[in-house]
């Protein structure tokens, strides 16, 4: 493996485990609520078991693209090593006046070290790869885990009604309240008392 690639990959994990570690600690010295506790199980299990997450968060359909996204770097790692190991294994026979691995191969030791060298990078890129599509299985399974807790409804209601505004220069003054409600259906403001939940309520 490529002498820069591979302390990178090793750096990456290693923070990886302490961060997971840290959090761990953290969360176990606070008491978690069943909301917290699910999206917790689900992110340890998305990182242990790639695609669980995303079964655990009824998201069926993104289980397969992890899968095929890890299967699919799994399959370059291997193509690439095969060739890797081909051109060295033939640059070690040629040196040493061997039979060569591969008859057919019609090129001199120079190409095949290029050869080698670039198969080489493609292969550590591939496990690259395979980390990115392992992280960000992970990031998506935590995060729609958290969004299962929003209201994602449709329902974008608008209301006006009159209210009594109190003025200091003036007795009494009218004015209008615009109340505007976003996944949920906003009370209609009959009182002076403003709205609660999700709408808001602003004097125009």
């Amino acid at each position: 493996m490529d002498p820069l690639i591979y302390p990178a990959i090793r750096r990456g994990l290693l923070f990886l485990s302490l961060s997971w570690a840290f959090h761990s600690m953290a969360q176990d010295s606070l008491p978690l609520s069943q909301v917290d506790q699910r999206i917790q199980r689900t992110t340890r299990m998305a990182f242990l078991l790639p695609g669980s997450g995303q079964i655990l968060n009824h998201k069926y359909w993104k289980a397969p693209l992890v899968w095929g996204g890890i299967g699919y770097c799994i399959s370059a790692i291997h193509f690439n090593q095969e060739k890797l190991n081909l051109y060295r294994n033939s640059i070690i026979a040629a040196s040493n006046g061997e039979v060569l691995p591969d008859p057919s191969l019609l090129a001199t030791q120079p190409q095949w070290r290029q050869l080698e060298t670039e198969y080489q990078k493609q292969r550590d890129l591939s496990y690259l790869a395979l980390l990115g599509v392992h992280l960000l299985s992970v990031l998506d399974a935590h995060v729609d885990a958290n969004l299962m807790e929003f209201d994602v409804g449709e329902d974008l209601s608008l209301h006006l009604a009159p209210i009594h505004i109190e003025s200091s220069a003036r007795p009494s003054s009218f004015g209008l309240r615009l109340n505007w409600s976003i996944g949920a259906t906003a009370p209609h403001a009959h009182s002076n008392h403003p709205a609660t939940g999700r709408s808001a309520a602003q004097p125009l």
